[in-house]
């Protein structure tokens, strides 16, 4: 942004509290990118709408679950969990789904569309999500960090199992022995254990 106020073209990157200064009169081509997440856009208008969403507030509770959301809608979505309401049908093998656009990348499986690829690569992707989280192998990015020890990660799982080291949880429990792990993946290696220990027993 520049000294006076104005969107920089040449830079096309807009922090949240420099949106009321936007100059709609420029015509400055994008992309234009968003530097709470990254994303692009392509005009700024739908940045400034983007950027919205992290301003506000999370004011739609769900009153089964308590979970928020920035939108009405968002919140109309997530209580169909809740209600079970799935109005969405595949017409190629029958599911049902709450979310029509579950259903459009649901049929993908069907008809093998991948619309998405990674331009170093050249990967392809039925979901964009998926995509940009693919495109952090080669750009080295990442956006998540644990807000204990500031420890950097790609993706949300990652971090999301790494905050169990300061939390002490371990969520999956081995059902023949109830000894208790962060990991699935652990408590699947830990099992063969058991596995074993029944395929070498001698016949008498």
């Amino acid at each position: 942004m520049d000294d006076d106020g104005d969107i920089s073209c040449r830079i096309k990157s807009i922090k949240i509290n420099e949106l009321t200064c936007i100059d709609k009169t420029r015509e400055c081509e994008g992309p234009y990118h968003c530097n709470m997440c990254e994303q692009t856009f392509s005009q700024i208008i739908n940045l400034k709408a983007h950027c919205e969403t992290h301003k506000r507030e999370k004011s739609y509770p769900c009153d089964t679950c308590g979970k928020s959301f920035t939108q009405n809608y968002n919140l109309i979505i997530h209580r169909q969990l809740h209600t079970g309401d799935k109005r969405y049908q595949c017409d190629l093998c029958g599911r049902l789904f709450a979310d029509r656009y579950k259903l459009i990348i649901h049929r993908r499986i069907h008809t093998k569309e991948n619309p998405y690829f990674c331009d170093v690569c050249k990967k392809r992707f039925s979901q964009k999500g998926n995509m940009k989280s693919h495109q952090r192998i080669h750009t080295g990015e990442k956006p998540y960090s644990c807000d204990l020890c500031g420890r950097l990660f790609a993706y949300r799982c990652n971090l999301t199992v790494h905050r169990r080291i300061h939390t002490k949880e371990k969520p999956f429990f081995c059902d023949v022995c109830e000894k208790r792990f962060s990991q699935n993946n652990n408590l699947k290696t830990h099992q063969k254990i058991h596995t074993k220990e029944k395929l070498y027993l001698c016949d008498e």
